[in-house]
């Protein structure tokens, strides 16, 4: 499962995550499916998660971003 399809996860089945977000099952499976959801859509998503209290960090919808080596962390 990719990180994308994880976050999405968390919005409950295709149905339940197109609703919530306000786009059609076709284009949140479309999401899942390639791992990526594309940038004009994050706020979308990310305004959808406050609303319905599930927790998503804008860091997670940036492709590599939770792959990158935090500040200060040992090598």
């Amino acid at each position: 499962m990719t990180h994308i399809a994880s976050v999405l996860a968390r919005f409950g089945n295709v149905r339940e995550a197109a609703t919530k977000i306000g786009r059609p099952p076709s284009v949140i499976q479309y999401w899942r499916t390639t791992g990526r959801i594309p940038a004009t859509a994050m706020g979308q998503v990310l305004d959808a998660a406050r609303r319905h209290e599930i927790a998503v960090d804008p860091a997670e919808l940036i492709p590599g971003a939770s792959d990158a080596p935090t500040h200060g962390a040992a090598a």
